[in-house]
């Protein structure tokens, strides 16, 4: 990445998170999403379900049935160590049925929702602090109805942290998060269809888990 400043996002357009990759290093070596998810959002809606996990009984759904899970994550769960520490009992602490209360779905949806969510974290390889940051930061998201200047400005704000925090290496720690955020299609579209992809703390937060998969090899 060169030390050239990103432009601002024009305030009539929804970017999602290549359009970050693209403005950070010239074009995006992740493909993105499918046709449907890459049309500029010019007016988003408020994230529902499935951004804010619901005040429920404690997880007691199954995650994600084997086949409904993409091939790399299907390997990443039937890893050994992932078998004996179970996601559910090491992100327990982690409020998601709180956090989706005002969700417009049924308790049992909310309830096997927050499941999945449990693995998910795991599969990011994020420690149950990181989940509370990543739930809080959701929550904060959804407070606030999302707009094409609210979502353009996320962009902008998301390119600044990647360059504090990463400087001339910005543009491969976004790779990075990009390349483990497309092992799952799923949380890929729901970040897009959400436009959470493009929440700063987010989007700084998954660049931070990434890298530090990276490093474990």
């Amino acid at each position: 990445m060169s030390d050239e400043t990103a432009s601002p996002a024009p305030a009539d357009s929804g970017p999602d998170l290549s359009a970050i990759a693209d403005r950070l290093y010239g074009k995006s070596s992740v493909p993105s999403t499918p046709a449907e998810q890459a049309t500029p959002v010019e007016a988003a809606k408020p994230a529902e379900a499935t951004q804010t996990p619901a005040e429920t009984e404690p997880a007691t759904e199954k995650p994600a049935a084997p086949g409904e899970l993409p091939d790399a994550i299907r390997e990443l769960r039937d890893d050994p160590l992932r078998r004996m520490f179970s996601p559910q009992g090491t992100y327990a602490g982690v409020q998601l049925e709180a956090a989706m209360k005002d969700a417009a779905a049924a308790p049992e949806i909310k309830t096997a929702a927050a499941t999945e969510f449990r693995e998910i974290f795991a599969d990011l390889g994020a420690s149950p602090q990181d989940a509370h940051e990543l739930v809080d930061a959701a929550s904060r998201f959804t407070a606030e109805a999302m707009t094409s200047e609210r979502d353009a400005s996320n962009t902008n704000a998301a390119i600044e942290l990647l360059n504090q925090h990463f400087g001339n290496d910005a543009a491969s720690a976004l790779k990075a998060a990009q390349q483990m955020i497309k092992r799952d299609s799923r949380l890929t579209r729901m970040l897009d269809a959400t436009r959470l992809g493009n929440d700063p703390q987010t989007v700084l937060k998954i660049a931070h888990l990434a890298r530090s998969a990276k490093m474990r090899g």
